[in-house]
């Protein structure tokens, strides 16, 4: 914990990128997770239940405080990142904007954070603050959206905020700029499995000319993956993960996305990974031989998740167990799952 600012990263002078990291459990006075107190760049990152809680220093930022920062000097920039059970004793959940900053958020996840001020985003008369295919759900207690500044919000999906939606610095907004409020369908929200299924309002309806946007998603998928980009850090496409305690006598769930069709799918585990993969006409092939045909799939579901509950037994030995699936004829990405003691 750090009693100041920024509780696993600082940012200071110069303009830093902070690429693919996860933050866990962080805390701090200001930015439970990271403090930007100058430009930056925020790119695939994924902050989970990092809080601010110590008053003399505000409390400011359960994920992120943004200080320091204006339109003259460059913004700070935010894509493809989630934010997960954030939490501030005061103001902003995820995310704190100081006065007169500028902040550009792109196709960003925020779920069940929680403020007394803000559940997801504090705004202390900023601006310009921009928010662009964007998903802000299930914050508590407090609006989504509280403060006041300038905020250009568009193709945003807000939703599920007990304290208020389309309320505060972004009220007026919903039902224009492509802006909704339709529950984004995630796969599993009770277990913090934020990926979208296929029957999410959030699938294709995002803004393919948003500045910035990246080639992938904050996995590694391609973005605008059947020609239209979607709302928030995930997006739709035929994808196999886990969730769950993967040790032994551990539970997880293996699931996989794709189109629904009638096609079947198959998942294999191998020994050990492939390097380097097999180019195929059916996409990258990454298991070593031989390989253990664990599941065939008559079709994938209308809502385009499959999931396949698993009990790893107790005395399983500690081993990376590489996963890849066949789903609408095309090869998913490799998955390993780490069974950990």
């Amino acid at each position: 914990m750090a009693d100041e600012n920024g509780g696993a990263i600082d940012c200071g002078d110069g303009s830093p990128v902070v690429s693919d990291c996860v933050f866990i459990n962080c805390s701090a006075g200001t930015g439970g997770a990271v403090s930007a107190q100058g430009p930056a760049l925020i790119i695939g990152c994924v902050f989970v239940e990092n809080q601010v809680e110590h008053a003399e220093y505000g409390g400011h930022g359960g994920g992120l405080a943004v200080y320091g920062t204006t339109e003259a000097t460059a913004p700070v920039e935010v894509f493809n990142c989630v934010f997960l059970g954030c939490k501030s004793g005061n103001q902003g959940g995820a995310v704190y904007v100081d006065e007169e900053c500028s902040v550009l958020l792109v196709n960003c996840t925020f779920s069940g954070n929680q403020a007394d001020d803000g559940s997801g985003v504090y705004l202390f008369d900023t601006g310009p603050v921009t928010l662009m295919n964007t998903v802000v759900a299930f914050g508590d207690p407090d609006a989504a959206f509280s403060g006041s500044g300038d905020v250009d919000i568009s193709y945003c999906n807000v939703f599920g905020n007990p304290g208020g939606d389309w309320t505060g610095p972004i009220a007026g907004q919903q039902g224009v700029k492509g802006n909704i409020s339709l529950d984004p369908f995630f796969a599993d929200i009770e277990n913090d499995d934020l990926h979208l299924r296929y029957c999410s309002p959030c699938r294709d309806s995002g803004d393919s000319s948003a500045p910035g946007l990246p080639d992938v998603d904050f996995e590694g998928d391609p973005r605008k993956a059947y020609g239209l980009v979607d709302m928030g850090a995930d997006e739709f496409y035929h994808h196999l993960y886990f969730t769950g305690d993967a040790c032994p006598g551990g539970h997880v769930e293996v699931k996989i996305t794709g189109v629904p069709s009638s096609n079947p799918v198959t998942m294999w585990a191998g020994t050990s990974v492939l390097e380097p993969c097999l180019p195929t006409q059916y996409g990258s092939w990454h298991l070593q031989l031989p390989i253990v045909t664990l599941r065939v799939f008559a079709e994938v579901p209308n809502d385009g998740l499959i999931v396949l509950p698993s009990d790893i037994p107790p005395g399983y030995p500690i081993w990376d167990i590489p996963l890849q699936a066949l789903v609408n004829g095309q090869l998913t990405n490799l998955c390993v799952m780490e069974v950990k003691g």
